[in-house]
């Protein structure tokens, strides 16, 4: 699948060296892909999740994965193609299993986290230690299908410390077999 449409190709001839911080920034957004599309090297993922995201929520998903990967010794990353609301995956394996991945879209970071029946009942007996109109409405709104509970949060500095909370409920990857 190509990176660029038709018209796309005709937008990267412009001269940029003439456009405001404005119209960079507008033409940025024009070459964003129109389709599903993953590129082929790390490197190119990166990039294309940076000009997504914006500087700074690209340095916090990175600053959470290195912690993550601090924490949980033995994930592994990988990207991945999106679907309907999110361009692309970051996804947190260990091994064949998902551990957790970030939905990444135009300037929209979100942890995308699924709970198997162990998980819910460890949330379940920590229920009230978490805030009614974010964690437990999103866990509440999310109805389990096909055994798991897939829950989708915003990550913000407000959220952080409830997210590592949530992600203490997964399995740790050397205790899995």
């Amino acid at each position: 699948m190509a990176r660029y449409t038709e018209g796309q190709e005709r937008l990267l001839k412009l001269q940029t060296k003439k456009l405001s911080d404005e119209e960079k920034q507008m033409l940025n957004r024009a070459l964003l892909p129109r389709s599903v599309y993953l590129p082929e090297t790390g490197e190119e993922c990166e990039a294309l999740a940076l000009s997504w995201l914006g500087e700074e929520k690209y340095e916090k998903m990175n600053a959470f994965l290195r912690e993550l990967q601090r924490k949980y010794a033995g994930v592994e990353l990988a990207w991945s193609r999106g679907a309907l609301r999110w361009g692309m995956y970051r996804s947190v394996r260990c091994g064949s299993r998902s551990f957790c991945r970030f939905g990444i879209g135009y300037r929209r970071l979100e942890l995308i986290l699924s709970f198997g029946v162990q998980e819910c009942g460890m949330f379940e007996r920590d229920r009230r230690l978490y805030p009614k109109d974010t964690v437990q409405w999103t866990y509440d709104f999310f109805v389990p299908q096909r055994g798991l509970r897939t829950m989708v949060f915003d990550v913000n500095e407000t959220m952080e410390p409830y997210l590592w909370k949530l992600l203490s409920y997964k399995q740790a990857p050397e205790k899995r077999g």
